[in-house]
């Protein structure tokens, strides 16, 4: 009965950390552009003293040159800079800014139109 409730919870603990890391690991780096377009919305924060947030409507592109379609909810950015998000499925999981060299070059022909 000891064997069968040790297996069962190094069972669960694998497959627990499996499914951690296809959805938090498995990520793709997409790459956009911020223009004055993609701010659309600002939704104040619930904390005092605080800035607002905006959402922002990105088209980004792979270094494959793949195009999707992202939104991202972040204080107000600055127009013209370059952003990196790592995309798992749809969802973004964190970004950063990133200067424009960094861009692979297929990404930047996409994100540039």
């Amino acid at each position: 009965m000891k064997r069968f409730i040790g297996l069962t919870v190094i069972s669960i603990i694998f497959c627990g950390g499996y499914f951690a890391l296809k959805h938090i690991l498995n990520t793709t780096d997409y790459y956009a552009k911020v223009t004055l377009e993609n701010k659309t919305s600002s939704a104040d924060r619930h904390t005092r003293g605080s800035e607002s947030e905006y959402v922002y409507l990105f088209k980004s592109s792979n270094s494959k040159g793949e195009v999707k379609d992202l939104s991202l909810c972040a204080e107000s950015l600055h127009e013209g800079v370059y952003i990196m998000a790592h995309v798992n499925y749809d969802k973004v999981v964190r970004w950063n800014i990133v200067e424009e060299r960094s861009v692979p070059p297929k990404a930047l022909e996409k994100i540039k139109l």
